[in-house]
């Protein structure tokens, strides 16, 4: 082999490893392309993601809504039946609901839905109950009422309950507003961890404090001892509270004789 020879060799040799160092130079190139498109691609998806994210911190907790839905039933009791505004009726309304908020955040979030949707439809049938009988004798029935018969006036209520509900599917659906929409959108409600008694406990504190403040507050205003005068003016839950307290002893015969 001549001196030719070997040196062209040495030059071949020289080119393949330029072509190689290229061709690894060229692949580095393309692998920080690749990364840095995957980080750019992950900031733009985390930034699309974080408005859910933000969505989700503000969906209100179940059992604070008790509170205003019972207010609304008050207001609403009080408008179609020309009571005027109750004051003491909505205070004490806004306390129960959150005695049995509180009463409900302390399960886990299956049985905590149920108990809301059975509190709320226990009251919602309650109001009903008033707005009927009012609409349909100009008086309110305590509990202790229906249960006796009150002489002859429930089985006449009886005889015309379907003609007023008839009557009456505006006011029944708009009272029913409230548990179709707590079933319809219970994913968007946050419950509480199970068993959490410091927020359940002054949960239900603040609203015994608060039912309490309003029952004084609805014996320092009087009463005729009548039922019915007592939800027109001080609203159905202080009525209904005093009632189960046996603190009514006019029977009711008598004040619809009046």
């Amino acid at each position: 082999m001549t001196s030719a020879d070997v040196e062209r060799a040495m030059q071949e040799r020289r080119e393949k490893r330029e072509m190689a160092k290229s061709r690894s130079a060229k692949k580095k190139a393309g692998g920080s392309r690749h990364a840095a498109g995957s980080h750019t691609a992950k900031r733009t998806s985390e930034k699309t993601a974080s408005p859910a994210k933000t969505q989700k911190s503000f969906r209100p907790y179940a059992c604070l809504l008790l509170a205003p839905v019972f207010v609304l039933f008050e207001i609403f009791l009080a408008v179609f039946t020309k009571s005027g505004f109750l004051h003491i009726g909505i205070f004490n309304a806004f306390a129960l609901g959150l005695i049995l908020g509180a009463i409900c955040g302390l399960f886990k979030e299956k049985l905590s839905f149920i108990l809301e949707a059975v509190f709320l439809e226990i009251v919602t049938i309650a109001f009903l109950v008033e707005y009927f009988t009012y609409n349909s004798y100009r008086v309110f029935m305590s509990l202790s009422d229906i249960k006796a018969g009150a002489g002859d006036v429930v089985t006449g209520f009886g005889g015309v309950v379907i003609g007023l509900i008839l009557r009456g599917i505006p006011i029944i659906l708009l009272y029913h507003v409230p548990i179709a929409l707590l079933i319809w959108r219970r994913k968007d409600l946050r419950f509480r961890k199970p068993y959490n008694f410091r927020l359940a406990g002054f949960q239900a504190v603040l609203g015994i404090a608060l039912l309490l403040i309003g029952t004084v507050l609805g014996s320092i205003g009087g009463s005729e001892g009548n039922y019915s005068w007592d939800v027109q003016t001080k609203g159905l839950v202080y009525a209904a509270g005093k009632d189960l307290r046996g603190g009514y002893e006019v029977d009711l015969s008598e004040a619809l004789d009046e």
